[in-house]
């Protein structure tokens, strides 16, 4: 997908189904794994992270600057902005 892709409010309008989606399997692969913190590259507006956040993991999100960050589901401080299509 190139950030063209994620304009009219892309992540706003997934937002619902990608909570819904976190909510349920967050909390199965917590149930095998306990890690102390979740990167997430790609992570849109940090739906998932923000779940993982509720379960008292530390996270970090990278994704492109497409993202409105006053959106974010995640602390600002907890996110990067950064181009996708290279080497970080």
């Amino acid at each position: 997908m190139t950030p063209e892709d994620y304009k009219d409010n892309f992540h706003k309008i997934h937002l619902e189904n990608s909570l819904k989606s976190a909510n349920e399997v967050v909390p199965l692969f917590l149930s095998y794994y306990n890690p102390y913190s979740v990167l997430d590259v790609g992570c849109g507006l940090g739906t998932w992270l923000s779940v993982f956040k509720l379960n008292d993991c530390d996270v970090f999100g990278i994704d492109g600057d497409y993202v409105d960050t006053n959106d974010l589901l995640i602390d600002k401080q907890n996110f990067k902005s950064l181009d996708l299509n290279k080497t970080f």
